[in-house]
């Protein structure tokens, strides 16, 4: 068993001693004390932000709670990572070795890489045991959960002001991380931020997708799909710690277009026009294998951002509107029906101002040509 470090030692006991709760803030440790905490004062607690300028090394009094004495205690200050890398591993120890090494030299140096190994049944482990680099973190599940609980797990321990999103089976560009935080650090309105990519494979020439820029024009595009590739993502913290959201894990194949649609809700997204990462098309990668599932959320994603309009469709206009949002033919008996259905999205938009008015009628009309061979 390793020793704890005397800090660790110092922690573990003020998180355990009675009335005593450790929180993190502005990099540091902190203790709050205070003489009897029910659960509601201690939520209360946990809201004021009466700490945020805390002196090292001073005891502070907080007064900002009823009948309460409670002092803070900063303990250590630490040097946090920029960017916490979250990159969920399982079966891909053919892949895994360049996926890490793509992180581990990036030009941007100020990240943690937290890689949480599912459970693999191949020898996965035995190429991340071989890494030796003191960024890393490595997770070893006793059992296979899934990969957005791997994700909720890395999240639930990052230490990085940003959330950077990786996959075991693709190469990030060695720039990927410093353009990423430049672009972040220097936009603050933005949430979250993707980029082009590149496909490859050991089967067909490569090729690059280039991703919607415009803020507006994606929102409106998420009615239809994700807009982001996922694995290029890089996100602020507190959508998760001052939000709450999380990786949805009853949307199984496709939680990341229901985060995206959350975070669009709460600020800008974008996408950085360049390619900084190769995207590995296999057999074996959940797009690929689980693709009938992962339509089926999808679907359920697309009907759920319904509930902003506050409409309860029909039957018919469901499957209007999944029609719509695919690119299904819909028959020349159904075109004036779907074209009620749009105008009804409109009216509603135009009442509640979710959309861009422009954007989302052209995105209604295109819709509608395609679907309707005009």
């Amino acid at each position: 068993m390793k020793h704890k470090s005397a800090l660790q030692k110092k922690i573990s006991f003020c998180i355990t001693r009675k009335n005593q709760i450790l929180r993190y803030m502005g990099g540091y440790f902190v203790i709050h004390t205070a003489s009897f905490l029910s659960r509601k004062q201690t939520e209360k607690l946990n809201k004021e932000k009466s700490v945020e300028n805390l002196i090292p090394g001073k005891i502070q009094t907080n007064t900002g709670l009823d009948g309460i004495h409670s002092y803070v205690y900063p303990i250590i200050k630490m040097h946090l990572p920029s960017i916490s890398v979250i990159l969920p591993v399982y079966n891909m120890e053919s892949f895994i070795f360049q996926a890490v090494d793509s992180i581990l030299k990036q030009t941007f140096e100020s990240f943690e890489l937290i890689i949480i190994d599912d459970a693999s049944t191949d020898n996965t482990r035995t190429v991340l045991d071989g890494f030796e680099d003191s960024r890393i973190i490595r997770i070893y599940n006793p059992y296979h959960t899934g990969n957005y609980r791997c994700r909720n797990q890395g999240l639930d321990i990052a230490k990085g002001k940003y959330i950077a999103v990786m996959d075991g089976d693709d190469i990030a560009h060695s720039d990927r991380l410093r353009k990423q935080h430049t672009f972040m650090e220097s936009n603050p309105r933005y949430m979250a931020v993707g980029t082009d990519i590149e496909f490859f494979s050991e089967s067909s020439p490569s090729c690059v997708l280039q991703r919607t820029r415009d803020e507006a024009l994606l929102k409106v595009q998420l009615l239809k799909d994700n807009v982001c590739t996922h694995p290029t993502l890089i996100i602020r913290q507190e959508i998760f710690n001052k939000y709450g959201i999380k990786y949805n894990e009853d949307y199984e194949y496709s939680a990341d277009y229901d985060l995206m649609v959350n975070i669009s809700r709460i600020g800008a997204i974008s996408n950085l026009p360049e390619v900084l990462l190769s995207y590995r098309r296999h057999p074996g990668q959940i797009s690929h294998a689980k693709r009938q599932a992962q339509w089926v959320y999808a679907d359920q994603i697309r009907l759920k951002q319904l509930e902003a309009f506050k409409i309860r469709p029909s039957i018919d206009e469901i499957i209007l509107h999944l029609s719509l949002m695919k690119g299904f033919a819909i028959p020349a008996s159904k075109h004036l029906s779907a074209v009620k259905w749009c105008n009804k999205l409109l009216t509603k938009n135009d009442m509640l101002k979710l959309y861009d008015e422009k954007f989302l009628y052209r995105f209604l009309e295109e819709s509608c040509c395609l679907c309707m061979k005009i």
